[in-house]
């Protein structure tokens, strides 16, 4: 993921003339260090400090990267806000990080009018999100590259209704699609769906309408870290393992899958 970054930058700094070669390169990097998706967020920023410290010896004689580190908060607004500072006040040469799709979709459109380059190497929801600016690259993957092989799989296996429950935001909505696509092209049925709030939602009501419905298999998408924690718990306290669960937790790359 951020070798590429490294690979870009270091060519970009052999690239320049021998007098200027010698230089601190800005990186904006926004992340959700607060908010519900805290915690894979802070994954990434291990992730991210790992690396340069591994690799800094990659970049040309004299090439340097500074890390200019943001908080969006998990909210798209503010993500928008601190790029556009990143961009005309810090004069970052490049920007990545994101956690969340929906703080990608409203920063990519200043990528455009400012010409400054955005690496998405988390945010993995919204297809078209590299559409919005000729600037904007995903270097990591899809929620359909993840979700619509479970959906097929699942078919495979021979069940025949499904369920889907899922964060009611993009992610979720790209896991919904791309699960339901498959699992119904492979000759299954999707019986019910529900979407809960991404941000502290109670668990127990919506896996008590799951359980209801009696599914072969659910398929289920909710962000990694505290809230796939309270889904398995509110799982387990219905008494629903009975029931074939496949769990998507894609921000931090995590399938999972429960068997009676």
């Amino acid at each position: 993921m951020f070798r590429r970054m490294i690979v870009l930058l270091a060519a970009a700094g052999a690239s320049l003339p021998l007098s200027v070669a010698a230089q601190t390169v800005k990186v904006g990097l926004i992340n959700s260090y607060t908010g519900f998706v805290a915690q894979p967020a802070d994954q990434g920023q291990k992730g991210f400090d790992l690396y340069i410290k591994e690799h800094a010896k990659d970049l040309p004689p004299g090439v340097k990267i500074e890390l200019l580190r943001r908080d969006d908060t998990s909210n798209p607004e503010v993500g928008k806000r601190l790029a556009q500072e990143l961009i005309t006040r810090d004069h970052v040469q490049l920007l990545t990080g994101i956690v969340l799709s929906p703080v990608a979709t409203a920063v990519a459109p200043l990528t455009a009018e400012a010409k400054v380059p955005l690496l998405l190497d988390i945010a993995s929801a919204g297809v078209t999100i590299p559409r919005l600016s000729p600037y904007v690259a995903r270097i990591s993957f899809t929620l359909w590259q993840e979700a619509y092989p479970i959906g097929k799989w699942a078919a495979e296996q021979g069940w025949k209704t499904g369920y889907t429950a899922v964060s009611d935001f993009i992610p979720g909505h790209d896991s919904e699609a791309a699960f339901t696509k498959a699992f119904t092209d492979g000759g299954g049925k999707i019986v019910g769906a529900v979407r809960f709030p991404p941000t502290n939602p109670d668990f127990a009501p919506f896996v008590q309408r799951i359980k209801d419905a009696k599914p072969d298999v659910v398929f289920i998408f909710v962000p990694a870290g505290t809230q796939a924690t309270g889904m398995m718990k509110a799982m387990q306290d219905l008494e629903t393992a009975g029931q074939r669960g496949l769990s998507c937790g894609v921000e931090a790359r995590i399938r999972r899958q429960i068997h009676s």
